[in-house]
């Protein structure tokens, strides 16, 4: 009876009761409530459980919003992984093409060089008629032009593979977490 004697009272308007009487007399009969004090208690009660219910409900969502971004970065990482390891079998692999085809080259101007040596020292042969040895001279220009074709091969086979090696391991484009993160809510 008196709590709806104290409800009644507070719903009274302020403009009826100057504002010091309307708190004056609500607080005197709020504080001569018994029951007043334990509702009070309550409420309190009621209101800090609703407010760790929401506490709980953010530190969940943040719980799921962390797993989401550490999925997230775990794929990137992976597949920027997966693009350098597939980048370096591929310079691995044009390495050794490109080892494969200097020793090849190394092999043929070895050759060519001991070639042309010998027809030197055959040309300087004093047994020789001066038409063989005008041929052999010729021969020794043409197997200086080869030498000097197989150097040049080699070094355009040099620039090719420097240029692949320059070229930036291609990784898949990644969206920033954030962006991602906006876009999927």
């Amino acid at each position: 009876m008196i709590n709806a004697i104290a409800t009644q009272l507070s719903n009274i308007s302020t403009s009826l009761l100057p504002a010091s009487e309307a708190t004056g007399m609500v607080g005197l009969l709020q504080k001569l409530n018994p029951v007043g004090g334990l509702f009070d208690a309550y409420n309190r009660t009621l209101e800090y459980r609703a407010e760790s219910k929401r506490i709980e409900a953010e530190l969940e969502r943040m719980r799921e919003q962390a797993k989401l971004a550490h999925a997230y970065l775990n794929n990137t990482l992976k597949e920027h992984i997966a693009a350098l390891e597939c980048r370096q079998a591929e310079l691995k692999s044009c390495l050794q093409a490109y080892g494969n085809e200097q020793n090849d080259r190394r092999q043929n101007r070895l050759e060519l060089m001991q070639h042309r040596a010998n027809t030197v020292n055959a040309m300087l042969s004093p047994d020789l008629a001066i038409e063989h040895k005008q041929l052999l001279v010729q021969m020794v220009c043409e197997i200086g032009k080869q030498i000097a074709d197989v150097d040049n091969k080699a070094q355009q086979s040099l620039d090719s593979m420097l240029q692949t090696l320059s070229q930036p391991a291609q990784l898949p484009s990644a969206t920033p977490f954030f962006n991602w993160q906006k876009q999927g809510e």
